[in-house]
């Protein structure tokens, strides 16, 4: 039987640490001994996950004549998912006791241009508020917009289906198609939904166009995951398998943020694998502020160095960006093969920064104030920067901890947003972080993640990738923004995919036959499935522990 004992695992986000989960649960199970050490370069967990605290002025309370500083906190990068299509992450939340801090919020939906052009709101999930006729989708062209936008809708999430569909079909030749022959690429989806369609309407092409431009394009362009040459160029399975997996496919979304930050939901997955799981079969180890500098790979042994020296491990389980895992991994000449692959495969895989600032610039939101909605995304001229750009309003998006009465009020209103350059938010409308602990009020100070009040305490401790930018203009030191980065899902990221889950596949076969392989190196970063959501760093999570301790090795050991 295939044996290891010292499990390194490389990064401290939701793969990394998931991955600590489900493998403990299988090694319990096998009744093996293990010792499992992750490596975590920051003090705070979660490459893209920040908490920001903001000052929004002094509160005015007729019946308190004293006044208190008025302040907010909002998640930066990672904030909210769909718990309807997550069945795995709300099967762990429920476990580790989590659940209940995920609330739900509104989802709705506006697309505009500056210009004015397009005025569009997706209301069908609002829960409160004004819905105008004259820019709700659903009452667009007579109803017809709408309808066509669900029979395109089903048709793209149809093709993505076939598991023979080349990375090479785009959404711009998915779309070309649907104009060019509505009849044959529609009609299955039309009679799937019950929605007539004329296909002689001479506006019919036209109005696919529309779709295209005004809903999918930006759309598309608003997934952290987007080309940053434009969505055209996507493959069609990248932003379509993030509508089936994210939007829920036919389930009506239920929409959640976590309440208090995201990086609090790591902080009690860490905390309750090192309270519960750990045994006298296994060891757990979580070691922050400990970056990697090198991880040597050599026939049967890995060696992790750090400035604190240096230890063997039997495994290692590489849960970081594939760009990062390139900066750490050193192959030696008897896995100089398997070094070249590895490498050659991880460089396939591009990446995009952007950044996420809280602010209060309404210059960046439609000028209707009635189109406002939780998620806002703008249209832009095709000869516009592709890349991510979406608004969120934040009142709309998570709860007041201060000022119950205050939740949803619209007072005082600020957003959070996603750009691909931090000029496009005004340095003068960016808010404040709250960087000293005596400036929190004990409520908010409740409710914050750990690292969020840590990072108050020590200016030295980091989070997010923003460390790695080479410089920050000096006006913005002490503002409310961070950098993140997500790997582009382009055609040859989505082949290093398949190319990497081949290559574990077999190295996984050489332990289910009971032998280890001679490279001792497995992938559980988000990158390595899909567009990288929560569900999915879960499901790899599971795959590399099954891969590691597989059935077999189980009934062995029972």
């Amino acid at each position: 039987m295939a044996n290891f004992k010292h499990v390194a695992v490389i990064g401290g986000g939701i793969s990394g640490l998931s991955s600590l989960y489900y493998l403990i649960q299988r090694v319990h199970s096998a009744g093996q001994c293990l010792i499992l050490t992750l490596y975590e370069s920051k003090n705070a967990l979660g490459g893209n996950a920040e908490t920001v605290t903001v000052d929004l002025g002094m509160r005015v309370n007729p019946e308190d004549p004293s006044q208190h500083r008025y302040q907010r906190w909002a998640d930066l990068g990672v904030n909210d998912m769909n718990l309807s299509a997550y069945p795995e992450t709300e099967k762990l939340m429920q476990a580790v006791g989590y659940l209940e801090h995920l609330k739900p919020l509104q989802n709705s939906e506006c697309y505009w241009a500056a210009d004015g052009s397009v005025e569009l709101t997706d209301d069908n999930d609002l829960t409160f508020g004004v819905s105008d006729p004259d820019f709700n989708l659903n009452y667009v062209d007579g109803g017809k917009f709408a309808q066509l936008i669900k029979v395109i809708h089903q048709a793209g999430l149809d093709k993505v289906k076939d598991e023979h569909l080349p990375t090479s079909y785009t959404v711009a030749q998915f779309f070309n198609d649907c104009m060019n022959q509505p009849q044959a690429m529609l009609t299955m989806a039309a009679a799937e939904l019950g929605i007539s369609v004329n296909w002689n309407d001479p506006e019919l092409k036209i109005r696919i166009k529309n779709i295209r431009d005004r809903i999918y394009y930006p759309r598309i362009s608003a997934m952290y995951f987007t080309d940053d040459r434009g969505p055209g160029l996507m493959p069609l399975a990248a932003p379509f398998n993030y509508y089936r997996i994210q939007e829920g496919g036919a389930q009506k979304p239920n929409r959640r943020y976590f309440d208090g930050g995201a990086q609090k939901w790591l902080e009690m997955l860490s905390s309750y694998i090192q309270k519960n799981m750990a045994s006298a079969q296994v060891r757990v180890i979580i070691r922050r502020n400990t970056p990697v500098s090198v991880v040597h790979l050599s026939a049967n042994k890995v060696i992790v160095e750090t400035a604190q020296g240096t230890v063997e491990h039997d495994m290692c389980i590489m849960a970081t960006h594939a760009d990062d895992a390139l900066k750490v991994l050193r192959f030696a000449p008897d896995l100089a093969q398997e070094g070249q692959q590895l490498s050659s495969l991880m460089r396939q895989v591009r990446y995009t920064r952007s950044f996420a600032v809280c602010h209060t610039d309404a210059g960046c939101m439609p000028h209707n104030k009635n189109i406002w909605r939780t998620y806002n995304v703008p249209v832009r001229k095709p000869s516009d920067s592709q890349a991510y750009n979406i608004h969120y309003v934040v009142n709309l998006h998570q709860n007041d901890h201060n000022v119950p009465a205050y939740d949803h009020a619209g007072l005082p209103q600020y957003f959070v947003s996603l750009v691909e350059d931090l000029s496009r938010i005004p340095a003068e409308s960016m808010l404040n972080r709250v960087n000293y602990v005596h400036q929190l009020s004990p409520q908010i100070r409740h409710v914050l993640p750990k690292a969020t009040v840590q990072r108050m305490q020590d200016d030295a401790l980091q989070s997010g990738y923003t460390s790695q930018m080479q410089q920050i203009p000096q006006e913005l030191n002490g503002k409310a923004w961070t950098m993140f980065k997500h790997n582009v899902l382009d055609a040859n990221c989505m082949q290093a995919q398949r190319d990497l889950q081949a290559y574990q596949a077999k190295q996984a076969a050489s332990i289910a036959a009971g032998s280890l392989p001679r490279c001792r190196l497995f992938f559980s970063g988000g990158w390595t499935n899909g567009a990288g959501l929560h569900e999915q760093c879960l499901m790899q999570a599971q795959q590399v522990s099954q891969w590691l301790m597989p059935s077999s090795m189980q009934r062995k050991a029972g």
